[in-house]
């Protein structure tokens, strides 16, 4: 049964396709791991490597949609642009995505970095302006402009999930 953010004991709960799904992650080391379950399908996905892949929860969810007949796309190679310091300032601050979940965003010479409550900083990387991903995990954050052109709040795109957060 999903509690906050739908997690509950460990396991990410929510629906995909329309279906039930629950799903868990993780990685020490070199090594990462991700299963994704649809217990109304009897369906299960399992995802190891060795190699600290990024993708897995994408291939995961890609290898689901095959089996449970729905469209699927594969991961692609990610393009980093450079953007100007003074852009990258313009995304500093605390966006509260939850209660207790938050990320802070910050730069450190021409790096932007985020970090979520009780996590390392981890640097973000441009794709464009506005839009940024991680090396670490599969996921990217899309920064958001008020009708002035600020920013003012973030969408944390992960695990096929969207979470805003308001600055």
């Amino acid at each position: 049964t999903p509690q906050k953010n739908k997690y509950g004991y460990g396991w990410g709960i929510d629906t995909l396709f329309g279906k039930k799904f629950m799903a868990h992650g993780g990685g020490i080391h070199g090594y990462t791991s991700y299963l994704i379950r649809f217990p109304e399908d009897e369906l299960v996905v399992i995802m190891i490597d060795n190699a600290s892949s990024t993708s897995l929860s994408k291939i995961s969810t890609s290898l689901a949609a095959i089996a449970l007949h729905q469209p699927y796309s594969l991961p692609e190679q990610k393009k980093e642009i450079q953007l100007e310091e003074a852009l990258l300032k313009e995304y500093v601050g605390e966006y509260q995505l939850a209660p207790n979940f938050s990320i802070i965003v910050s730069v450190e010479g021409n790096k932007l970095k985020g970090q979520a409550t009780g996590q390392p900083a981890f640097e973000l990387f441009a794709e464009k302006k506005d839009l940024f991903f991680l090396k670490v995990v599969e996921a990217k954050i899309e920064f958001l402009r008020n009708e002035k052109g600020e920013v003012s709040e973030l969408i944390l795109y992960q695990n096929g999930r969207q979470l805003r957060g308001k600055k």
